[in-house]
């Protein structure tokens, strides 16, 4: 609340109980159904926090996750995303059941938008191409994961049915 008057300065009071927390070399990315925080390292690795029992659990391109990640997306379902670039690659990893499984698309040089990642209301995830390029590609678009029988399963809209550079997705 505001505390103030017509000829004293104004005081802006706050009684929440949130307070702000700073992590060396980590990059906060989003929080899991499970209640991990999850966060990128300045190294790469990916980095899931669990606030109830404190327990810290890092995961490198050896567990499954792209080698250069650079963004994590929670979808609705549970899911943990890992995208960006694997051995030069555009690339996409997930965490189900525990397990890390990774995907990669395109031709050498391509990588994930890290702003290029969204939810449908289906439910699929949608990761866009955002390595900049001429316009003469022919590679690049969206890659789509759409869970058919309770498996996620990935496909690619390329051009000329997709834009090359899917950057940002809104």
């Amino acid at each position: 609340f505001v505390i103030g008057g017509r000829e004293s300065e104004s005081y802006l009071v706050d009684l929440s109980l949130d307070k702000w927390a700073t992590y060396e070399r980590l990059n906060y990315q989003c929080s899991d159904l499970e209640g991990q925080r999850w966060f990128i390292e300045y190294d790469g690795r990916l980095v899931a926090h669990d606030e109830a029992t404190g327990e810290w659990k890092a995961y490198s391109a050896e567990d499954g996750v792209p080698d250069e990640p650079n963004r994590v997306f929670c979808s609705s379902d549970g899911t943990v995303w890992a995208s960006g670039q694997h051995e030069n690659r555009a690339a996409v990893g997930f965490r189900q059941d525990g397990e890390w499984r990774r995907e990669r698309f395109f031709d050498a040089g391509y990588r994930i938008s890290y702003v290029g990642v969204t939810e449908t209301g289906d439910g699929s995830v949608l990761f866009g191409d955002g390595t900049p390029r001429r316009k003469e590609a022919n590679e690049g678009g969206l890659v789509v994961f759409k869970k058919v029988r309770g498996e996620w399963m990935s496909s690619k809209l390329t051009p000329p049915v997709f834009p090359v550079r899917v950057a940002n997705i809104v």
